[in-house]
C-alpha cells in the first residue's frame, strides 16, 4: 500500500463517538452495532459519520452522561456500510453499518477529560471547569477536522 492509499484510508474511513466507560469493552468484543431507538427500527446499527466534529458531538453527550471522557474511534471504510433511507420526520441521515468492526481495526482518540464537578450546582469552580472543557473539546473538535482536511489535501 502506497503512502497516497494509507492517507486515503484515512479521510474516508468513519469516525465513531463513544464515551471512555465503554471503551475497555470495546477494545475486548469490537465495535458493535445495538439496538436502535424507537425511531430507527428493531435493527441494530453502529452510526459513524465521516467528519470527526460530528462524532465528537455525539462522544461529547455520552461522556455527560455516562460522566466519562469522549472517545473518537476511527476505522476502515472496508466495513459493510450503509446509508439508511430517511423515514418521516425523526428519521437520520447519518451512515451506518450492521457489521462488528474488530479491535485490531480501530484506532482511538481521547478527548479532554470531563471535569468532575457538577457545573449545575451553581459552585463557580465547577461552572468555571466546565467551560474550560468546552473550550477544549472545541479545539479537539478542529484539530481532528484539520488533521482530515490535511489529508484530504485541503489545507
Amino acid at each position: 500500500m502506497t503512502a497516497f492509499d494509507t492517507a486515503w484510508s484515512i479521510v474516508k474511513a468513519p469516525f465513531h463517538g463513544t464515551s471512555s466507560d465503554k471503551l475497555e469493552e470495546i477494545m475486548r468484543e469490537g465495535l458493535k452495532p445495538t439496538p436502535g431507538q424507537y425511531f430507527q427500527g428493531p435493527r441494530k446499527r453502529l452510526f459513524f459519520s465521516r467528519k470527526p466534529s460530528e462524532a465528537i458531538i455525539f462522544a461529547r453527550q455520552r461522556a455527560e452522561k455516562n460522566k466519562s471522557n469522549p472517545i473518537l474511534i476511527h476505522f476502515p471504510d472496508e466495513e459493510d456500510l450503509e446509508h439508511p433511507k430517511p423515514i418521516g420526520e425523526l428519521a437520520h441521515n447519518y451512515p451506518f453499518t450492521v457489521q462488528t468492526i474488530p479491535p485490531e481495526r480501530l484506532s482511538i482518540f481521547e478527548g479532554p477529560n470531563l471535569p468532575r464537578g457538577n457545573p449545575y450546582t451553581g459552585n463557580p469552580k465547577a461552572v468555571a471547569d466546565y467551560h474550560l472543557w468546552d473550550k477544549q473539546l472545541d479545539a479537539w473538535e478542529r484539530e481532528m477536522d484539520k488533521m482530515r482536511d490535511w489529508l484530504e489535501g485541503n489545507l
